[in-house]
């Protein structure tokens, strides 16, 4: 979850840039960082999961989403992988329209990263590609 994240030590965010066959991109905007995300092979054969998937709140509704998504499409059709993966939480309804106008359905709540209220969950959604 992006809390966890935000407040992470910089060698957990070195750990994560630097993991044997992930792929990492950004999109900018005239020199300024609008937007990140990642995407890192897991041990299910041909499977890749979309992670660290981040946009600026002025840059949404303006397409860098659908680009970030599409770039770790890209590298993961590039690398053979059939089967992308995401998480993403229950109640990110925003993030959750852009993924599922991506091709993302969901199929499974897990309980993912329990926030104190136990409120928040995370939903798996997948992409098979075509």
């Amino acid at each position: 979850m992006l809390a966890d994240w935000e407040s992470a030590p910089e060698q957990r965010w070195r750990d994560r840039l630097s993991m044997p066959g992930g792929y990492q991109v950004v999109a900018s905007f005239q020199d300024t960082m609008v937007g990140m995300a990642g995407g890192i092979l897991l041990s299910e054969p041909e499977a890749a999961e979309l992670v660290s998937m981040w946009v600026a709140p002025s840059a949404r509704s303006r397409g860098v989403g659908d680009a970030l998504v599409a770039a770790i499409e890209e590298w993961a059709c590039g690398i053979g992988v059939t089967t992308l993966k995401l998480s993403v939480v229950e109640t990110n309804f925003a993030a959750r329209k852009l993924y599922f106008r991506n091709g993302f359905v969901d199929v499974e709540l897990g309980s993912g990263d329990m926030e104190i209220d136990d409120m928040c969950r995370e939903r798996v959604m997948v992409k098979q590609k075509q």
